[in-house]
């Protein structure tokens, strides 16, 4: 079913994705920061890059409506909320729950409803709610060791957003000196039927912009 479902997504779509490659070295400080804040709180998950990126994304796509809609036989459907998809891999497949009104909750919220969505998940006990009505969905590869691919679209949504490992490679700062970054890519797949290539990429830099200054995704 998920294969089928797959391969629908690609011949029925004009499936294009884009590739940029971020410096997080302040995102991986930001999530050291809330880590170590949180770090006697039982109650409190474990912030994780995916949850960091899972906010910049639900706050960038307010910014960038067309990202954020569907395309019906009715004609493109752009959404003011972002009901954000979290591919959860099981053992029978993928599956994507749906946070809904993501752009609303605070990291910490969104931390949360991750991990209880994708505890669901692996037991079997999503409900149909939460699995319908995705306007985005991200899916987090970097635990494969894999830097950039091409995820495939999740119809009728009209992106996906693939993230990879975050890696550290030299790089030369402001004084011309090499030093240590974290880098990861990250990976755009649109459907070109509703948006340009422009404006999606505008989209995609707008959000490793945000990932690379973690303050700008409160802006």
């Amino acid at each position: 079913l998920i294969a089928d479902n797959m391969m629908a997504s690609l011949h029925n779509s004009a499936q294009l994705t884009a590739f940029v490659e971020c410096d997080v070295t302040a995102m991986v400080a930001l999530r050291d920061k809330v880590r170590a804040k949180y770090a006697k709180q039982v109650d409190i998950p474990r912030i994780s890059y995916n949850d960091i990126i899972a906010l910049a994304v639900s706050r960038t796509l307010m910014k960038f409506p067309y990202m954020n809609s569907w395309l019906t036989d009715e004609g493109i459907v752009q959404h003011k909320q972002v009901h954000l998809g979290i591919a959860v891999a099981l053992e029978e497949g993928l599956i994507v729950p749906h946070v809904k009104e993501a752009e609303k909750k605070t990291l910490i919220e969104l931390a949360k409803e991750i991990r209880d969505l994708a505890g669901k998940a692996r037991a079997g006990g999503l409900t149909m709610d939460e699995l319908q009505g995705g306007t985005f969905t991200i899916t987090n590869v970097s635990m494969l060791g894999i830097d950039g691919f091409t995820p495939i679209l999740n119809p009728p949504e009209t992106g996906i957003l693939g993230i990879g490992r975050a890696v550290e490679r030299p790089a030369v700062d402001a004084d011309g000196k090499i030093v240590s970054r974290t880098m990861m890519t990250l990976s755009l797949t649109f459907d070109h039927r509703v948006t340009d290539g422009a404006p999606a990429i505008n989209f995609l830099r707008a959000l490793a912009d945000s990932l690379e200054d973690p303050a700008m995704i409160l802006v």
